[in-house]
Formats: C-alpha cells, structure tokens, sequence
C-alpha cells in the first residue's frame, strides 16, 4: 500500500524536479566520456549552484566562508577547463614552457582538491 505522504512527496518534488532538469541540460548535453575537462565542467556546475545558494540563502554559521571557497574552486576549474596556463605563440622555450605548465596544472589540481577534500563534509546547510 502506498503511504499518502509518499504521494505528497512526489508531487512536491516535480517542480524542483524540473528545474533541475532545465538547469542541468546544457551541460549534460556537452558531456563526453573521453576527456577529464567534461568531468571538471560537470564539477563546475555544482559548485556554482552550491556556491549561489549559500551565498544567496546560507543560514549556517560559515556560510558565507563556504560560498568563498566554493568560488576559489570554481576558479580554479575554470583555469583547468581552459587549459591556459602558457602562451606558447610567445616563442617561449616549448620545453621549459611545457614543464611549467604542468607544474601549474598539478598546483591547481592540489590546491582544487585540498579545498574540496578539507570542507565538502561541512558544506550542507
């Protein structure tokens, strides 16, 4: 037998339910399994959305501490994203150039995953 607040529930879910889907679908729509920067874009938007709500409607103590970090990462990501780090049309030294970029890359990638690993536990409302 169905339980009424179980129906009750289900109907209230379809509208956020909906604009989840509407919120969702461009990037959804652009993912691929094939490459690291669809899964940091996927990443991206949750913790842009995570970061407006606390920002926006956080009632905890640190939230708005937590909407900051939540940006510092979403910077981050974006830098990731772009694969920008070095200008090589510059004649730089493609080697030297090379090994510095990565040397960026795996900074962000510690410092991305540090934020995340040290505060996503308290990062409810």
């Amino acid at each position: 037998m169905i339980k009424w607040w179980k129906i009750r529930d289900f109907f209230r879910s379809i509208r956020p339910g909906i604009k989840s889907l509407i919120t969702w679908f461009p990037v959804i729509w652009k993912d691929r399994w094939w490459d690291h920067s669809f899964l940091y874009s996927i990443l991206r938007k949750k913790l842009e959305l995570m970061e407006e709500g606390f920002r926006l409607h956080g009632m905890g103590l640190h939230s708005e501490m937590d909407a900051k970090n939540m940006k510092k990462c979403i910077l981050l990501l974006d830098r990731l994203i772009n694969d920008a780090y070095i200008d090589y049309s510059k004649g730089n030294n493609i080697r030297n150039s090379f090994e510095k970029e990565e040397m960026m890359i795996e900074q962000d990638l510690d410092l991305l995953f540090n934020i995340i690993r040290k505060h996503i536990r308290t990062w409810w409302d």
